[in-house]
């Protein structure tokens, strides 16, 4: 918890193709993870290019067996993405299996569990490298903003923490 308190973080735009943003959180490993070749935002880059390029591939560091896919993966950054199926950070970043640890709600929304999956990144996962990203147009965020009833108290309580983010802003700085 202490580590994810300790981020440094910055939007930045022009990782993404329009329509999409990032956050990046930078956490200072409690161990040290096998040194990548290219640092983690390098690599996110490469990947993103792959993708807008439309020529994406999983990087050749991926892992290429399910047996090679064990417990003791080192995932190179964590993704904290909306939950919509066209949002797949793994796809977004052309990363293959193991690469990025993610952790996937609608409109971000961080309550205990993800909190719980976040720290488990850092602290057993050693992943030094945080991106929070979402999307405009995203329907769980324009239906907090639009006041959508729900009889589902789940949804009601998304809706919720959607509204106590703050203002909806007109895009990504």
């Amino acid at each position: 918890m202490q580590k994810l308190r300790q981020w440094t973080g910055r939007v930045l735009r022009v990782l993404m193709p329009a329509g999409m943003y990032v956050m990046l959180a930078s956490f200072s490993p409690v161990t040290a993870a096998p040194e990548p070749v290219a640092s983690p935002m390098t690599r996110l880059r490469a990947g993103n290019e792959r993708f807008v390029r439309g020529t994406q591939s999983p990087s050749p560091s991926a892992a290429s067996s399910r047996a090679a896919l064990g417990a003791d993966t080192h995932p190179f950054a964590m993704v904290l993405s909306c939950a919509d199926a066209a949002l797949a950070p793994e796809h977004i970043f052309s990363a293959g299996p193991g690469e990025l640890y993610t952790v996937r709600a609608l409109g971000e929304v961080v309550d205990r569990a993800v909190l719980a999956s976040l720290e488990h990144g850092v602290e057993h996962r050693h992943v030094s490298l945080l991106v929070v990203m979402g999307h405009e147009a995203c329907g769980a965020v324009q239906a907090a903003h639009d006041d959508t009833p729900s009889e589902s108290a789940s949804l009601e309580f998304l809706y919720r923490a959607i509204r106590a983010a703050g203002p909806r802003s007109s895009g990504a700085q």
